[in-house]
């Protein structure tokens, strides 16, 4: 084989390699779990839950959400970061669709906030 035989190889091979990584991607899903269920081995794993809104605090660049599911004694705090970097502080904000008593399904990523654990959403449906 000669130099331009296995360019073209490896071309290929990293193409469909690409293209089957994109295509199992849009199959992962992320685990819908209990809170309770949260732990520090779920941090950085991408989850789904699914509760009733306790309490909206609102604050400069985020909105923090505690939720609460009806099997569960803890609650869990989910952080919505505002998409402008506009400021969030507004209760009343026409923008504001979820609120206090919603039943909401939260999707994001589990962090460690300074030895608490949160959920960065990415999607909440209320």
């Amino acid at each position: 084989m000669n130099e331009t035989q296995l360019l073209r190889i490896a071309l290929l091979v990293g193409i469909s390699g690409i293209i089957c990584l994109f295509l199992l991607s849009k199959t992962i899903e992320a685990q819908k779990i209990n809170i309770d269920e949260i732990t520090g081995e779920t941090i950085g794993k991408k989850v789904v839950i699914e509760g009733t809104v306790q309490e909206v605090k609102h604050k400069k660049d985020i909105t923090i959400l505690i939720v609460k599911q009806e099997q569960s004694t803890n609650t869990i705090s989910v952080v919505v970061f505002s998409k402008n970097g506009e400021e969030n502080d507004r209760e009343d904000s026409e923008d504001n669709i979820v609120r206090e008593g919603q039943n909401v399904i939260v999707s994001g990523t589990v962090k460690d906030y300074y030895g608490v654990l949160e959920i960065i959403a990415e999607n909440i449906i209320n």
